[in-house]
């Protein structure tokens, strides 16, 4: 499709590439100038300010393996929080104390009721070798899962208290009836290690051997007793993560939000502070009165900002709030097959909310944003997750180097913080600068190219215009050829037509000619 250009002595056709690269160049806006500049260093040392360097360090206060301790964390000896590493505690005492069972056994004698079972006239079975059992004290009941076992457990301890892992090791499907003399030989093994184990009666047979077990039952046995444990235990640490979830994630979401809140509004602060200290240096600071009416004005603008942008800061916050749902969900799925340490806690956070932030902006951007305002806002925003991430990384690197230095060891931490958070800060300037470079470059390429696609088609449509002249003479000499060749030919008729008319009329003539000279003749004779 083509368009028109007018230009000072003629109409040019432009193509559809051309005009579109005009368009982008009419509306790039002109290389950073130094109040973009400025601008951008305030966003980027306010986001260090507020981010992982500043306030989140106080205010979130990560920690190995997140704020929500996993069944694999706590296996590992890593804990969020007191009461969990006391549950920790408890589960190490279990495997070095001795075990007593005193409440094990009483619950299992409540829930057995022996007496009332030999009453029943129902054969007692040996749930092990599906023999009959005499009621005597030759049939004693067993807990497939050992209680032992239970108590050990690092699931058991990590969600349940020792009353409930009594109560699960107690539960119907973990209680059997087998001969007294397997029951004690069994002790606190597994059924598997036990049945594979030499007996004690006869050194050559293995225990299952000597007690003639039916191993198909006893495997049946084992696998039901334990998934009603493992459900019980599953079920137990399942409702105890949804319940630190719910509360640590809300936390998390508060504080996310809350950061992101007070970051909007440093940030207008800082700008207009930044106006009055440029408006005080242009007028001076002698006059102590002007200084105090810029301060109270700035003031007053702050609340007034506050009055009128409450709801878009409280729609940031919310966004803000669900990135740090999300974080929180990420970190705890992450610790629950591999311990992360502090720094990547941190670092989960920081990348998460920085792609909502991002997704966010390209989805719904503010009313007047184009593509290009969209694309600098998201690479500003993913940029500083990438320098931040690299400053964490960086941040222990530069404590240990410090550390090396006695001069500087007692202050290492605290510098290796600031000098980190300055590399972010950097890091985030500069990226924007090459962008923005590049975008200008970009600009200046697509003007040349656009410059010499439309010099192209001016000297194509003057060839096609000379072309045209050149075919519009041709048509006209053949069609004035044509034209005078058929005057011609008319022309040529007519005169034929009056030749014949002449030759006739002088034949009549001479005849007239002859005749009078025959009368003339005639009278003179």
């Amino acid at each position: 499709m083509l368009s028109k250009e007018a230009t000072a002595n003629e109409t040019v056709w432009i193509d559809d590439e051309t005009e579109r690269l005009i368009r982008i160049i009419e509306s790039s806006p002109p290389s950073p100038d130094n109040e973009k500049v400025l601008d951008d260093l305030q966003a980027a040392l306010l986001n260090t300010l507020i981010g992982p360097f500043g306030l989140s360090a106080d205010l979130l206060e990560d920690v190995d393996g997140g704020n929500v301790t996993t069944l694999h964390n706590f296996e590992q000896g890593v804990t969020a929080n007191a009461e969990d590493a006391l549950r920790r505690q408890n589960y190490e005492k279990a495997q070095t104390e001795r075990f007593d069972r005193t409440d094990y056994d009483a619950e299992r004698k409540k829930k057995g009721a022996r007496k009332e079972r030999f009453q029943n006239p129902e054969p007692v079975v040996d749930a092990y070798t599906g023999k009959e059992l005499p009621r005597n004290g030759q049939a004693q009941q067993d807990h497939v899962v050992s209680a032992s076992e239970i108590e050990r457990s690092a699931k058991g301890h990590f969600a349940q208290t020792r009353e409930e892992r009594v109560e699960i090791a107690n539960q119907d499907a973990n209680i059997v009836w087998t001969d007294s003399g397997m029951n004690q030989s069994k002790g606190d093994l597994t059924l598997e290690e036990w049945a594979n184990k030499p007996s004690r009666k006869e050194k050559s047979l293995q225990n299952a051997e000597a007690f003639d077990v039916d191993r198909q039952a006893m495997n049946a046995v084992d696998k039901t007793a334990r998934e009603a444990v493992n459900s019980a235990q599953r079920l137990a640490a399942l409702k105890k993560n949804a319940q630190d979830l719910a509360v640590q994630g809300g936390l998390e979401a508060g504080k996310v939000a809350l950061r992101q809140i007070v970051g909007l509004a440093l940030r207008s602060l800082l700008k207009g502070i930044v106006a009055d200290i440029r408006q005080l240096a242009k007028d001076g600071l002698r006059d102590v009165d002007k200084i105090m009416s810029i301060l109270s004005a700035r003031a007053r603008a702050i609340v007034e900002e506050m009055k009128t942008r409450w709801a878009e800061f409280l729609k940031e916050g919310l966004a803000a709030a669900v990135s740090g749902l999300l974080s929180n969900l990420a970190t705890f799925l992450i610790n629950s097959f591999v311990t992360t340490v502090r720094n990547v806690v941190t670092i989960i956070r920081e990348v998460i909310v920085s792609l909502v932030r991002a997704v966010k902006v390209v989805v719904a951007p503010e009313p007047g944003m184009t593509r290009s305002d969209i694309a600098r806002d998201v690479l500003a925003i993913v940029g500083g997750a990438a320098t931040t991430v690299i400053g964490i990384g960086a941040e222990e690197a530069i404590a240990k180097m410090l550390l090396s230095l006695p001069p500087l060891a007692p202050f290492a931490e605290t510098l290796a913080t600031v000098l980190s958070g300055a590399l972010v800060s950097v890091g985030t300037i500069i990226l924007l600068l090459a962008f923005d470079h590049l975008k200008a470059s970009l600009a200046f390429r697509n003007k040349q190219f656009a410059d010499v696609h439309r010099g192209n088609q001016v000297t194509l449509l003057k060839m096609r215009r000379t072309c045209f002249m050149i075919e519009t003479s041709a048509q006209l000499i053949t069609a004035t050829h044509t034209e005078m060749h058929k005057r011609i030919e008319t022309h040529s008729a007519e005169r034929d037509v009056r030749r014949g008319t002449l030759d006739k009329s002088m034949n009549e003539y001479d005849a007239e000619v002859s005749g009078l000279q025959q009368l003339l003749n005639s009278f003179n004779q």
